[in-house]
């Protein structure tokens, strides 16, 4: 049997009751020659069970099941093991439209100076709410990964938009265990050193918008991460070894790993988030998520300002 043209990898920690929905639409995909690897990463709940029981029907499924690394050595484990001449990322929990992987193989078919694709995404709240939608357009596609200050990076919309050629993968060195955070960022800044990248103005992913996103549990750590990943990239240019930089990062992540957690901060910031994301398309869900913020830190005075504005709509 001939090798698949794409790889799908996926990991997932204790996301059971994700699982049917995010493997179901990879599997309704119109274009079918894929492989999806899925790497159960330490779960303590019923993931593996609903994993096996998904191979069982579609033999497409490969599970690689093992001790807790966290995401980024998950990823590199999925990637290994990749078959495809492409390879698309996916995260539990979200969604690809039937024609995703269709549309993203065709941009590599009609563009052979392609590495790296990405889609427009609509990020989904709890409740299946519609927060936003991203769209990249041609020019950050280009540029945003080549940015001189981290507040400037702009990556694809999503990590589990994208897809890339498993050669550009291989020549990149791969996800780096020292990006704890941002590995996704790291990856691609270095991926697009090799040829185009496109992203597709159709909306083609539905990324969850979860509680424990790394935006909310981990926002300065991924911050100070982006400053070495563009470190990184200077390095490169010049010629120069990156070997110091990775070590310096390595010991942030020390200090990270040990600070306090900050989880009623992250817990109000994401009630924040989804609440101004409503506050234009339902206020009552708006006010819902503003006041939970408020709940958890009373003293949070963007959901306070934002909550007073939706009452006096």
């Amino acid at each position: 049997m001939s090798d698949p043209k794409l790889s799908v990898v996926m990991s997932v920690f204790n996301g059971v009751e994700f699982l049917p929905d995010t493997i179901n639409s990879v599997l309704s995909q119109t274009f079918d020659d894929f492989e999806f690897i899925i790497i159960n990463d330490g779960s303590k709940d019923d993931s593996q069970s609903v994993l096996e029981q998904y191979s069982e029907l579609d033999s497409r499924i490969k599970i690689i099941e093992q001790e807790n690394t966290g995401l980024t050595q998950a990823l590199a484990i999925g990637c290994a093991l990749a078959e495809g001449e492409l390879i698309a990322r996916h995260d539990n929990g979200d969604r690809s439209l039937p024609t995703r992987f269709a549309k993203q193989i065709e941009a590599f078919t009609t563009t052979p100076e392609l590495v790296m694709s990405s889609t427009a995404t609509t990020f989904i709240g709890p409740q299946g709410e519609q927060l936003s939608t991203t769209v990249q357009s041609p020019k950050s596609a280009k540029y945003g990964l080549k940015a001189s200050n981290p507040t400037e990076l702009e990556g694809p919309p999503h990590h589990g938009s994208v897809m890339f050629k498993r050669s550009a993968y291989q020549e990149a060195g791969g996800y780096r265990r020292e990006f704890l955070v941002a590995q996704d960022i790291d990856l691609w800044s270095r991926i697009i050193e090799l040829g185009e990248h496109q992203s597709i103005t159709e909306v083609l992913y539905l990324a969850a918008v979860a509680h424990s996103s790394i935006s909310f549990t981990k926002r300065e750590h991924q911050f100070l991460t982006a400053e070495f990943i563009i470190e990184c990239t200077h390095a490169r240019a010049r010629g120069f070894s990156e070997a110091p930089i990775l070590a310096r990062l390595r010991k942030l992540n020390e200090l990270q790993n040990q600070a306090p957690s900050e989880s009623k901060q992250s817990n109000a910031d994401y009630y924040y988030f989804l609440g101004s994301s409503l506050a234009n398309k339902d206020i009552t869900a708006s006010r819902r998520y503003l006041c939970k913020a408020l709940k958890v830190k009373p003293l949070h005075l963007r959901a306070l300002v934002k909550l007073m504005a939706t009452l006096l709509k």
